[in-house]
């Protein structure tokens, strides 16, 4: 943003009164007066994209995203305000938090504000993160902030004494992220590409998260010899390894070093991989024995899945659809012999479905489960993956049940019907990715009810997904087609009249269509060429 350019400001808030908007428009009229491009509602009364396409414009296109927060604001965008009321400001909490998972929207450009009468408490957790102004006592600080200029002017820079490149090795992992944050803090302020900052930031982070590092021949309690990370997520790192003793590979998660001496962090751990062996389902994953620790790395040992996870297999193209599908429905039924015995998973996700050789699809990672007699995982506030964690887990995962896994578990089959993750709360958001979906009706009404917003309007079970998605399979089948992996891509076949008919998927993207005038064998009906635009893959 030059400063030449006035910043462009979003300001979302409720209607909570008359009074209350009539301050709003003051506040957005004052920051407008100050030279800041401020925008609400009352400025735009009928916008030719409708009001979800402006709201959605104005968050994605502001420098910064002003909310003013009030009790009713902050139930209205979490999503717990009754039906009907305040879906404006729901439209644009779900917008604005799918951004902020995305990367697109980060807490510097959020700036929630209070009046006097409202509080800290009137801040949707989401955003808490991002620094709060009290309107009246500190205009002038939000003013500065959404101008950028600095509360005290920095001295002239001196000559250095000495030069340096990159931080000093002395310094502890903490230390240096604390330098870096100073930079990315200055680097901003002086309106200055901090691209480089916040990539070392990001590095930084993730070996603080890794803990002490292991290597390729490392061996774990005199017996499992590691081979290659088979993934890595928020908690623990799982590594493809050798059991010296059975003669056989197997899956080793170590739980990451930072969190060794978290007494809650390791119980959730250990009583994660002892939930999941008390279960016993041929598609759950099988533990091979308990719980391990040696020295200070505490670890679990799982039978191997040479197939790799669900995610990745959908994403690069290494698994047909009805392969794909048949998984899922694998793992619905594993969910349902869970919640059978009053377990939740809490994080179902693709990355959590792993496949054998065959693709025959099993859910791991109970690190995340609520069971009735369970002491661990019982803390309020969001659990799981954004995408595929169900509304109400965001706000108490404590108090979930059985749905908050069908939600997760029709979000997996959109995903490997569309072959890309969906939007997050994609019924709300992007209803027409579910209409552009290519399965049969039958399929689509279920996942509309197992991917509803409300968690009361999920009415059907990890059992009634499954029975859809093989009847899918079944339709399929009986009318001649049949998908299958063909150049790293998809195609379908079927036949008509008694001839084979092949329909290849196309990827999203621009590309020539028809051929040129002067090419060998043209046909005046294939001209003339001229580009097409796919937004979406067919």
């Amino acid at each position: 943003m030059s400063s030449a350019t006035p910043p462009r400001v979003f300001v979302s808030y409720s209607h909570d009164s008359d009074e209350h908007r009539s301050r709003v428009v003051a506040l957005a009229q004052r920051l407008r007066g100050d030279g800041i491009d401020a925008w609400i509602d009352v400025f735009e009364p009928a916008p030719p994209q409708g009001w979800p396409g402006w709201m959605r414009a104005q968050v994605q296109g502001a420098d910064f995203v002003v909310l003013v927060c009030t009790a009713s604001y902050r139930r209205r965008f979490e999503g717990r305000e009754e039906p009907g009321v305040g879906r404006g400001v729901t439209y644009e909490g779900l917008l604005a938090t799918q951004l902020l998972y995305e990367g697109s929207l980060d807490f510097e450009r959020v700036v929630p504000v209070v009046f006097e009468d409202a509080g800290e408490d009137d801040i949707p957790v989401d955003v808490r993160p991002a620094t709060c102004h009290r309107l009246g006592g500190e205009y002038e600080s939000l003013r500065k902030r959404l101008t950028r200029q600095l509360a005290i002017t920095p001295a002239t820079l001196g000559e250095g004494v000495a030069n340096y490149e990159g931080l000093p090795d002395a310094l502890s992992p903490t230390d240096q992220l604390s330098l870096l944050q100073d930079q990315l803090e200055q680097r901003a302020a002086a309106n200055e590409d901090a691209s480089d900052v916040r990539e070392e930031i990001l590095e930084l982070r993730r070996r603080i998260r890794n803990g002490p590092n292991f290597a390729t021949g490392d061996i774990l309690a005199g017996r499992y010899r590691l081979h290659d990370v088979a993934g890595t997520g928020g908690f623990a790192t799982v590594w493809r390894a050798y059991d010296r003793r059975k003669q056989h590979l197997v899956a080793v998660k170590i739980l990451h070093g930072q969190w060794a001496n978290d007494a809650s962090r390791v119980g959730r751990f250990e009583s994660g991989a002892r939930r999941m062996d008390s279960l016993r389902h041929e598609a759950i994953v099988a533990m091979l024995g308990d719980p391990i620790q040696d020295e200070h790395h505490h670890f679990c040992v799982m039978q191997w899945f040479a197939g790799g996870d669900l995610d990745r297999a959908v994403r690069q193209g290494t698994i047909d659809r009805p392969t794909a599908l048949a998984a899922v429905a694998q793992v619905a039924m594993g969910l349902a012999h869970a919640h059978a015995h009053e377990v939740i998973h809490r994080d179902v996700k693709p990355a959590n479905i792993l496949l054998d050789e065959q693709g025959r699809g099993c859910i791991t990672d109970f690190d995340l489960a609520r069971a009735k007699d369970s002491t661990h995982g019982t803390r309020t506030g969001g659990l799981g993956t954004f995408v595929y964690a169900a509304p109400e887990q965001h706000e108490d995962a404590s108090k979930v049940d059985a749905r908050a896994d069908v939600y997760g578990l029709g979000m997996c089959v959109l995903f490997v019907l569309a072959g890309k993750h969906p939007p997050a709360f994609v019924l709300g958001l992007q209803p027409k990715f579910v209409d552009a979906l290519e399965c049969g009706e039958a399929l689509r009404a279920v996942l509309r009810l197992a991917v509803a917003y409300e968690a009361g309007e999920r009415t059907v079970t990890c059992e009634a997904i499954a029975a859809a998605v093989r009847e899918e399979l079944r339709r399929d089948a009986s009318s001649g087609r049949e998908w299958a992996q063909a150049e790293g891509g998809r195609w379908a076949s079927f036949r008509v009249g008694g001839v084979e008919q092949r329909m290849r998927w196309i990827a999203p993207g621009t590309f020539m269509m028809g051929s040129p005038d002067d090419e060998d064998g043209h046909y005046y009906d294939e001209g003339p060429q001229h580009a097409v635009t796919l937004t979406q893959g067919y």
